[in-house]
């Protein structure tokens, strides 16, 4: 498709707090095909107990104010662990916050990776 990509980007990268933001369409410009919508892979590591991951969009990736939760993804179980999620859209910016701190174990983390492929 014409003036579209792929994504497949590491957004948290063996973190245990933090936020990392993608922006989608570069400001629109020359993107008139975009993905429909994005798979977020949620990946944590071994000995993890707590933790949350929660998904969110805004028009603008320097958006200052609150963005829109989309989905939040709670530890539960036992690490390592992994997590997927599918959000239907097209938002301009994604961003992939801890909103629970990443707890337990000797060096408790989580990475995120977002994927997405042309409509």
């Amino acid at each position: 498709m014409p003036n579209s990509r792929q994504v497949d980007r590491t957004l948290l990268n063996a973190v245990a707090t933090g936020s990392v933001t993608y922006e989608t369409r570069e400001g629109l410009k020359g993107f008139d095909n975009p993905q429909q919508g994005f798979h977020h892979h949620i990946s944590w590591a071994t000995g993890v107990t707590a933790g949350a991951v929660t998904i969110e969009f805004a028009d603008d990736a320097s958006y200052a104010g609150t963005w829109a939760p989309s989905a939040t993804v709670t530890f539960s179980g036992t690490a390592p662990k992994q997590d997927y999620v599918y959000t239907p859209g097209q938002p301009r910016a994604i961003r992939h916050r801890i909103s629970t701190t990443v707890s337990g174990g000797g060096a408790p983390s989580v990475t995120t990776r977002l994927t997405g492929s042309p409509a």
